[in-house]
């Protein structure tokens, strides 16, 4: 997934459509996508990276049905 991913809204759609698809595995995508991050050393696919994790959230964040109640990607971010 992160291997092939641009910066087009196609690419990023397919990673998020592809995260949400694995939620129940949100602790261990997010801890992965981390390690990416921060082994990743050129600026531009971290970016990439952000803009991914943004577009879920975002997401997730529209989908809530309880504004208060995280979804588990943003639960798995503050509790990494």
């Amino acid at each position: 997934l992160l291997g092939a991913l641009s910066g087009t809204k196609e690419s990023i759609k397919r990673g998020k459509d592809w995260l949400l698809a694995h939620s129940d595995n949100a602790y261990d995508v997010v801890r992965q996508l981390r390690r990416a991050m921060a082994a990743q050393a050129e600026p531009e696919r971290r970016l990439f990276m952000m803009y991914l994790l943004n577009d879920v959230l975002h997401h997730c964040l529209k989908k809530r049905d309880v504004p208060e109640q995280l979804d588990p990607f943003s639960a798995a971010l503050l509790h990494d």
